[in-house]
C-alpha cells in the first residue's frame, strides 16, 4: 500500500461524513482544525461510522482506545498516516 497524502486523506474523510451527515456538514468546516463533536457535530455513533469507512479505504484498524483519542480532524489524519506508514515493508 502506498502511503496517502495528507489531502488525499482528508478528502475521503470529507467523503466519510458528508456521506453519513449529509448537507448538515459544510466542506469548508471540515478543515483540520475542525474538532469531531463541537465543529462537526458527530457523535460516538456518529464516529463509530466514519471509523469503519476508515478502516476500509485504508486497509487499518484503529483500535477503541485510539479512537476514543481522536477530537480533531488533524487527530484522525495523523492517525491514519502513522497506521498507513507502520504497514509499509521494511
Amino acid at each position: 500500500m502506498t502511503v496517502p497524502t495528507r489531502q488525499t486523506i482528508l478528502d475521503q474523510l470529507t467523503h466519510s461524513v458528508r456521506k453519513l451527515r449529509g448537507k448538515r456538514v459544510e466542506t469548508a468546516n471540515l478543515t483540520e482544525d475542525a474538532l469531531l463533536g463541537a465543529d462537526l457535530g458527530l457523535d460516538s455513533l456518529d464516529m463509530l461510522e466514519v471509523r469503519f469507512d476508515i478502516e476500509d479505504a485504508w486497509k487499518i484498524e484503529i483500535s477503541d482506545s485510539e479512537a476514543e483519542a481522536l477530537s480533531s480532524v488533524r487527530d484522525v489524519v495523523d492517525k491514519i498516516l502513522a497506521k498507513c506508514e507502520a504497514a509499509q515493508p521494511v
